[in-house]
């Protein structure tokens, strides 16, 4: 039997010294949107929102996103995020 395909909502780190996955720790404290940024060209988001507590996913971006945070709508330019003088940590 094969293996199910790993929950993308259990990727990132962890919240403090606790070992419980920041998505955990950002629904129970009720943050409305979860994004995962990978730097490496090209650079793209994976957004995720907040529903019945838990995230689903709302889309995969690259190059330049529009969203809406809060009520007002931010474009965000994912390509300058990689751009010289980037430090990766």
């Amino acid at each position: 039997m094969a293996s199910p395909p790993p929950d993308p909502r259990r990727l990132g780190g962890t919240s403090g010294d606790l070992g419980v996955p920041k998505h955990f720790a950002y629904a129970d404290a009720g943050i409305e949107q979860y994004w995962i940024v990978d730097l490496d060209a090209p650079v793209s988001m994976i957004t995720y929102r907040l529903v019945d507590g838990d995230y689903e996913n709302f889309g995969e971006h690259s190059g330049n996103v529009e969203l809406e945070v809060a009520g007002t709508s931010v474009v965000l330019d994912l390509d300058a995020l990689a751009g010289d003088g980037v430090q990766k940590l």
